[in-house]
């Protein structure tokens, strides 16, 4: 989904674990997974999955996260996002971008029906979007569409996206030649026919369960429970399991507690709490990319990071940072490095620099003319004093305390002294109330510039976009660090208005990177895993993504 603001200026992500100790588990848990038998699939059988209580039942009313999960089972969207983060088609039979990437024409695919039977028609996709605009940019997909097409702050969603269309023939119009022209068409199609207007569609209460994907309605209310049926007509082929039941529990707790207790067959869970069932031959981890992006900020206000001086300064703190170190201590093991705010698998996300290189670090050190050194071995500056910086986090998150002290302990290796903002580390008597008092503290500090290095992180959306980041426009807001570069700005604004085609916003996204990486405003330091835990029992071709953690569950089968 869009960029998620847990607070004003960046997300926070606690993450309750204690050590970092590398885990013998995780080995053990690769290991089971690899050795996976070959099971013939069968027809039959249900899963269940967890939901919480639920307002409505519209998916472009809904903000309940699982729902929107559990509704990719049920409704389906013109493109979809696949594993390399690129749009693949989903309801669309083909598709020409025309006019610079100005007009999107659309040909639906004519073996896709609604669950009554009705075939869809340019005239649903329509009005879905009528409805998300009577919506605005406060419902899940009017904000989506306004974060992909609103970075310089001039897109109007009643205004500047246009769509019409009869038969399978649609043409989607747009203001500007956006790059993400086809990532904003993620948007869940809705039936047109069973509703006379787009006020009675948007109905919170009584609303009816109809979409084109590979589970129906089959009862809801009956014991807490949202119970979808095998579309037994589906394009792709019938499900092999008969049901899904979405089993609606109060919070997390009850629901972790029913997975224990075998009443749910999967869970979404982050945080590396799946540790602790690496040992249960009842459960299988499937790990995969999550929009979590954890990255080191300079303060571009402090005049030390300033011209080429700073900018060779910046590249020896990115190569003496041990990314590999970090993600094995600090997140256990479950994250992926990456030199840019792009996922690591992402086609748009091209080549590295920075591993680990504490000779590439001290080479980059004496570029920026630092040679003295004082009695414990630390560099100086031109008036003698020792090269220290403040390291600010939120040190009350243990994941972050254990990357910060690495990243201490990287940089005092060759010679760069650094005080961690706060020596607190989290213990099981840390109360949630403590830990928001702090990141309260950390915002305050960060507003004021009262640091040179910041270790936090962002939730990304899978719609690209890394001009909020890096913007000179977005100084005093999402660009915290007050970087400002004339270059950046321009090939910021090219990728943005890249639509087009998909190579011309391939070719400007290398360009864009090339700078980010020579020019380095984050020293990047990897992308956090999330995982579906699933009962053992079941197998298949599933292919969770953080797009859609159900992807492909219409391929799970019982053994």
């Amino acid at each position: 989904m869009a960029k998620k603001f847990k607070v004003l200026i960046m997300t926070m992500c606690l993450l309750f674990v204690l050590t970092s100790c590398k885990d013998p588990m995780k080995e053990d848990i690769k290991e089971e997974n690899k050795k996976e038998e070959v099971f013939e699939p069968k027809y039959g059988g249900e899963i269940n999955l967890p939901l919480t209580n639920l307002k409505t039942l519209n998916p472009l009313l809904n903000k309940n996260e699982l729902y929107y999960y559990f509704n990719k089972l049920v409704y389906e969207s013109l493109f979809e996002i696949d594993e390399s983060f690129d749009v693949a088609k989903k309801l669309v039979d083909s598709y020409y971008i025309e006019d610079e990437g100005k007009t999107v024409r659309i040909n639906l695919r004519n073996d896709v029906f609604w669950h009554d039977g009705e075939q869809l028609k340019a005239d649903d996709v329509i009005f879905t979007l009528d409805c998300i605009k009577k919506l605005g940019e406060e419902s899940i997909y009017g904000n989506l569409i306004a974060q992909g097409l609103n970075t310089y702050g001039n897109f109007n969603l009643n205004r500047d996206i246009k769509m019409e269309g009869s038969g399978l023939e649609l043409i989607v119009e747009y203001s500007q030649p956006y790059g993400n022209n086809l990532e904003v068409l993620t948007f869940p199609i809705i039936p047109s026919h069973l509703f006379k207007n787009v006020n009675e569609a948007l109905n919170p209460k009584d609303y009816t369960i109809m979409g084109t994907g590979p589970f129906k309605l089959d009862t809801y209310g009956e014991f807490k429970e949202l119970r979808l049926a095998a579309n037994e007509s589906y394009r792709d082929g019938k499900p092999y399991l008969d049901y899904v039941n979405g089993v609606i529990l109060d919070d997390k707790e009850d629901i972790m507690m029913s997975f224990e207790t075998g009443q749910l067959n999967a869970i979404i869970d982050m945080g590396n709490g799946w540790e602790k069932y690496g040992k249960n031959s009842r459960m299988k981890i499937m790990e995969y990319p999550s929009s979590s992006y954890e990255f080191l900020g300079f303060n571009f206000k402090n005049e030390i990071f300033e011209g080429n001086r700073g900018k060779h300064l910046r590249k020896a703190i990115a190569y003496a940072i041990d990314n590999d170190e970090i993600i094995d201590k600090a997140y256990l093991g479950h994250a992926k490095k990456t030199d840019l705010p792009l996922q690591p698998n992402s086609w748009l996300n091209m080549g590295s620099r920075y591993d680990f290189d504490k000779k590439a670090a001290i080479e980059e050190l004496k570029f920026a003319g630092y040679k003295n050194k004082d009695a414990d071995g630390y560099y100086l500056d031109e008036d003698n004093n020792r090269l220290k910086f403040k390291l600010l986090t939120d040190t009350l998150n243990p994941t972050r305390f254990n990357a910060a002290d690495n990243i201490r302990k990287n940089l005092k290796a060759i010679g760069i002294e650094v005080e961690l903002w706060s020596q607190e580390q989290s213990t099981n008597l840390t109360t949630k109330e403590e830990k928001d008092k702090q990141w309260d503290l950390v915002q305050s500090e960060i507003a004021k510039g009262n640091y040179d290095l910041v270790l936090s992180g962002w939730d990304l959306s899978y719609i690209p976009d890394l001009s909020f980041m890096f913007s000179s426009s977005k100084i005093g807001s999402s660009n915290f660090i007050n970087y400002s570069n004339n270059n950046t700005d321009k090939l910021l604004e090219n990728v943005f208005y890249s639509g087009g085609s998909r190579e011309v916003k391939l070719n400007n996204y290398k360009k864009l990177n090339n700078n980010l990486i020579e020019n380095l405003p984050y020293a990047s330091i990897c992308f956090k895993n999330k995982a579906l835990i699933i009962d053992n029992k079941f197998a298949g071709e599933n292919k969770p993504t953080f797009y859609n953690p159900y992807k492909k569950l219409d391929k799970l089968f019982i053994k």
